[in-house]
């Protein structure tokens, strides 16, 4: 069943009460359009054709009484917009959690590949000392600080990609 033809069928079974009730109408608006709009996103359709489809369901539900159409097209389109509202906001929210969550595994990373760095220096180190080769232990200093520059660009490319993300 379409929208359009589910929200006209709700509406008209809330006629059939003396008077309609309005906050009825809207709670039929309300989950009618959260459905839709939840299909909407899942599968790739149209929203704008899915609302003015809604819209219609309500103005063909509202056929028997049509003094309450524009009344309810307003009241609607407020509804909806707040549902909109709340729907980015949720996903506006979850993509945030997904990006905190991958920049701290990222700064794990880097932490992971930094110390690597300095534990090869502290093998080179270790081994130079151990086999008492001096030419190679004077050397260090400048290996020493080639992964000192390496772990600064490490730490300055995260800073730089975090501060772009904000």
């Amino acid at each position: 069943m379409s929208y359009r033809d589910e929200m006209k069928l709700e509406i008209e079974k809330l006629l059939e009460q003396i008077p309609p009730h309005e906050k009825q109408i809207d709670r039929v608006i309300r989950r009618v359009y959260a459905r839709a709009l939840e299909e909407s996103k899942r599968t790739g359709s149209s929203i704008e054709s899915m609302t003015y489809e809604i819209l219609e369901g309500i103005e063909n539900g509202l056929s028997s009484s049509p003094e309450l159409i524009e009344e309810t097209l307003q009241r609607a389109s407020l509804l909806i917009a707040d549902l909109l509202h709340h729907s980015a906001k949720e996903d506006i929210a979850k993509k945030e959690r997904k990006i905190a969550l991958a920049k701290a595994a990222l700064l794990q990373t880097v932490e992971a590949e930094r110390q690597h760095l300095m534990e090869s220096l502290d093998a080179f180190r270790a081994y130079a000392q151990e086999h008492q080769y001096r030419e190679f232990q004077k050397s260090l200093h400048v290996t020493s600080s080639t992964i000192m520059q390496y772990v600064l660009k490490l730490a300055g490319e995260i800073m730089y990609n975090h501060e772009q993300a904000k």
